[in-house]
């Protein structure tokens, strides 16, 4: 995913992290403090390919919905669309969605 994806997000504007591969956690420690760039990105690739990607809720917007209960959140979809407006948004399960937005006075977040 990291050498499928890194670039082009790094490219939109998003501080990008590798995950480690079937977890939810960056290797080692300060992986907040990381400023992800497009030769840091190479560099990940170079070293760890079959890495993951997270993208560092500091800067990024994004409504995270992680529920259970399906109906519960096709409502909150629903009601995101209706009030906030359309936001692209992925599934990795069933029953979650990550709906990522950007900001009209330029705020990361």
């Amino acid at each position: 995913m990291l050498d499928q994806f890194g670039h082009r997000l790094v490219e939109r504007g998003y501080d990008i992290i590798p995950i480690l591969p079937g977890k939810k956690r960056p290797p080692g420690n300060d992986w907040q403090k990381i400023q992800s760039t497009p030769e840091l990105v190479t560099s990940w690739i170079d070293q760890m390919p079959q890495f993951g990607i997270g993208v560092l809720a500091s800067t990024t917007c994004a409504v995270d919905i992680d529920c259970r209960d399906k109906a519960v959140n096709n409502k909150l979809l629903h009601w995101l669309k209706n009030n906030v407006g359309w936001l692209p948004s992925e599934s990795a399960r069933t029953l979650s969605a990550l709906c990522r937005s950007r900001t009209s006075n330029g705020s990361r977040r």
